[in-house]
């Protein structure tokens, strides 16, 4: 019998669930690692991207990766993943 796995962590597409990701997943976009992938893995749950623009103290450098990588985006519900980032950050 295989793995069970939730919504949030099937693979639909080459995009970055910013709900299940972690600060690392980003390196891939130039320029948005480590400081404006570190507030999307810091805050959350979104329900689309279009989200990520609440963020509080966003710079303008954040914004422009924003708007450079939004393509390569998706929300998925939040699952484990979202969870288990979120106990991680509040545990260091």
């Amino acid at each position: 019998m295989g793995a069970v796995t939730e919504p949030s962590q099937a693979h639909t597409s080459d995009k970055i669930d910013i709900n299940g990701a972690i600060v690392v997943d980003y390196m891939q976009f130039p320029g948005m690692y480590p400081s404006a992938a570190g507030k999307i893995a810091s805050h959350g749950p979104y329900a689309q991207v279009r989200d990520l623009y609440k963020i509080p103290n966003l710079t303008s450098h954040d914004i422009a990766m924003f708007d450079k990588y939004k393509n390569e985006l998706t929300v998925l519900p939040p699952g484990r993943m979202f969870a288990e980032r979120i106990n991680q950050r509040q545990s260091t």
